[in-house]
C-alpha cells in the first residue's frame, strides 16, 4: 500500500511540475507539437498506435522452454504532448524436459503449453521530441511450469496426467523514461521503467526494459 501510495504522489508530481511548460512548448515552437495531432478532426485523429514483440529460446539437460509474445498498446492524445490509453500482454511458452513426479519417481520427457496474459493503463507525457514520461499500472497473471529445486525437473501430477502447474497474478506500477525516434509516421522506442510494486526482499530486480514500434505517436 505504501509503494502505491508513493507511486500515485510520484505520477501527480510529474503532472503538476510538466504540464504548465506544455503551452510554452507549443508557443516556443512547432518543432516539439506532434505533426500527426489533428484539434479539427475527430476521435481516430487522436489515437496513436505502438506494441512490442518478442522471441525467445532457452534451455539445459533440464528441460528447454520456447516463448512468443506481443504487447499491442493505443494512445489517446488529450495534448499534443499527452496521451494516455490501454496496453495489453499475450505471452505462450512451450516448455518439455525431464519429469518427476510427487514422490521422486522419473516419468520421462513430458511438454506443457503455458499462457500469460496482462492488461492495463498508461500515460505518457512528451516533453521533448524524442524523450518521453511513462506511467502504467497493470494486472499480470503467469502460468508457471513447477521446477523441482534439486534435479530441476519438471515436476509430473500424476493426478491429473500433466506437468503440474500454477497460475500467479500479480499488480504492478510502474514509472519510467522512454525515448522513441519517431520523426516520421513509424518509429522505434526504448523505454527503462522501475517497478514499485516489487517487495524490498525480493530477489527479482524492479527494473524493467522494453522495446517496440509506434505509429503516429
Amino acid at each position: 500500500m505504501q509503494k502505491k501510495f508513493q507511486f500515485l504522489i510520484l505520477a501527480i508530481v510529474c503532472l503538476f511540475v510538466l504540464l504548465p511548460n506544455t503551452t510554452f512548448a507549443q508557443e516556443k515552437s512547432k518543432k516539439n507539437v506532434d505533426k500527426y495531432f489533428d484539434e479539427s478532426g475527430g476521435f481516430k485523429h487522436r489515437l496513436w498506435y505502438g506494441g512490442g514483440f518478442n522471441l525467445g529460446f532457452s534451455g539445459d539437460n533440464a528441460y528447454s522452454q520456447f516463448n512468443i509474445g506481443i504487447t499491442p498498446m493505443v494512445g489517446y492524445k488529450v495534448l499534443p504532448s499527452l496521451s494516455f490509453g490501454p496496453r495489453f500482454g499475450f505471452d505462450y511458452t512451450y516448455i518439455k524436459g525431464e519429469t518427476i513426479d510427487e514422490t521422486g519417481n522419473p516419468r520421462g520427457r513430458r511438454s506443457a503449453n503455458l499462457l500469460n496474459y496482462s492488461v492495463g493503463a498508461f500515460g505518457r507525457f512528451k516533453f521533448l521530441k524524442f524523450l518521453f514520461l511513462h506511467a502504467e499500472a497493470n494486472y499480470k497473471s503467469d502460468e508457471r511450469a513447477y521446477i523441482d529445486q534439486y534435479s530441476r525437473y519438471l515436476v509430473y501430477d500424476s493426478k491429473i496426467n500433466k506437468i503440474y502447474t500454477e497460475r500467479i497474478g500479480s499488480e504492478n506500477y510502474l514509472a519510467g523514461l522512454g525515448y522513441n525516434s519517431g520523426d516520421g509516421v513509424i518509429g522505434y522506442e526504448i523505454v527503462g521503467l522501475y517497478n514499485f510494486s516489487v517487495p524490498s526482499d525480493s530477489p527479482a530486480l524492479p527494473f524493467e526494459f522494453r522495446f517496440g514500434f509506434t505509429y503516429k505517436f
